[in-house]
């Protein structure tokens, strides 16, 4: 049974054997499960603004081998990609936000319909990547979402901004805590808001943190 569960545990997470990206097996950057090749290939780019009415910064601009990355992760099931996105992600925290006063960290939340359907949370794989790198706990239904909204990437910008209108409640006390919240990409920012708006109802303060950003 132990045999099993390694052997299950590296198909799921495989070791830093081959780059996820390209399967070569040399240069692999320790911990990140790419090799030096890729990872200079990538398209790094810290960056920060206020996303109607929200800090938020991401590491990596929505193209090439990071959409390539994002979209394995959440739609082929290449779970081992968290790993290689919260490796970047940890990288530009710990650059240039480690002042922030985090005390917690909650990943934007699936509805159970998408959940069940997916299988899992891609920014609840990023927010463990980033809480065992930080020692930040993170808090998997901190926000819960109670309405399956139609997918955002259908959507205009105005659209966007009311499908998510409400789709939010907390599932945790907020007050005093300032949270980190984690999605995989960033666009208009309306989810984001939302989230944001729930924390700060309950008394809390929000940060976003997305591991790409699509304009």
């Amino acid at each position: 049974m132990r045999g099993f569960l390694k052997g299950l545990g590296e198909l799921l997470f495989p070791v830093d054997v081959k780059c996820a990206l390209c399967g070569g097996e040399r240069g692999i950057l320790a911990g990140s499960g790419i090799c030096e090749c890729c990872y200079g290939e990538l398209p790094l780019e810290f960056m920060g603004e206020q996303v109607l009415g929200v800090s938020c910064f991401w590491a990596l601009e929505y193209q090439d081998k990071a959409r390539e990355m994002i979209h394995g992760l959440k739609f082929d099931n290449k779970r081992y990609l968290a790993r290689t996105l919260g490796y970047l992600m940890l990288e530009c925290y710990r650059a240039y936000l480690m002042e922030l006063p985090i005390d917690g960290i909650c990943p934007m939340p699936l509805h159970r319909n998408r959940l069940r359907k997916r299988g899992f949370n891609q920014s609840l794989l990023l927010a463990q990547e980033l809480s065992e790198g930080l020692g930040i706990p993170v808090y998997p239904d901190g926000l819960r979402r109670i309405r399956d909204t139609r997918p955002q990437m259908e959507l205009t910008r105005e659209e966007r901004l009311k499908n998510v209108e409400g789709a939010f409640v907390p599932g945790m006390e907020f007050q005093g805590r300032c949270i980190l919240l984690i999605d995989d990409v960033l666009t208009t920012g309306a989810s984001v808001r939302e989230c944001a708006q729930v924390v700060q109802t309950g008394g809390g303060s929000v940060v976003c943190f997305c591991a790409a950003r699509r304009e």
